[in-house]
């Protein structure tokens, strides 16, 4: 429907435009919902990092009968989502050391199975970043052929590697390889 209106107040007193139309959003199922629907494993990275209101709301999908409302969907005559026994929820958190608090509520992370698996090492990391951008390179433009360029990444992050203290992660790593290949 396409008309000019002259202020708000006529747009929201149109009789011309449906209910549908009407409604300031119009919800639209994420992952969690398409998770659920269709019996896939939901995996949520970084769990620790959104605010505890955001981990709370999915701990009924943690409980022993699982369930799951969505009163966001307007459209929606029942609000639970049926949740069938093969859908999975798996979460990871990443700590910089042992030691570091999680920042999760005690009654979420009571759901959970903890798998602690200890972090890369230098080497370890080194080496994944060398594969990482060899795939890069066979799949890149020539500009990344340049011998120079590789030579000076790989000396970049050799000499990040050895600063006291260095916090270098596989995450930044292949951030700056992102970068270098965008830029």
């Amino acid at each position: 429907i396409k008309m000019k209106l002259e202020s708000m107040s006529e747009l929201l007193a149109s009789s011309q435009l449906s209910t549908k139309e009407k409604t300031n959003f119009q919800f639209k199922e994420g992952p969690v919902v398409s998770s659920i629907q269709t019996s896939s494993v939901l995996l949520l990275e970084d769990f620790d990092l959104p605010s505890q209101a955001v981990t709370e709301r999915l701990n009924s999908l943690l409980e022993t009968e699982p369930s799951f409302s969505v009163t966001e969907d307007l459209t929606r005559k029942y609000h639970d989502v049926k949740i069938l026994p093969q859908f999975q929820l798996v979460a990871t958190v990443h700590q910089d050391t042992d030691t570091s608090p999680l920042n999760l509520s005690p009654a979420t992370l009571s759901r959970f199975t903890v798998i602690r698996i200890p972090g890369y090492s230098k080497n370890d990391m080194k080496e994944i970043f060398q594969r990482k951008l060899q795939q890069v390179l066979s799949e890149s433009e020539e500009r990344y052929n340049n011998k120079a360029f590789v030579e000076s990444l790989c000396d970049l992050v050799e000499e990040e590697f050895n600063k006291p203290g260095s916090q270098l992660t596989l995450y930044k790593l292949f951030n700056w390889l992102n970068f270098a290949r965008l830029h």
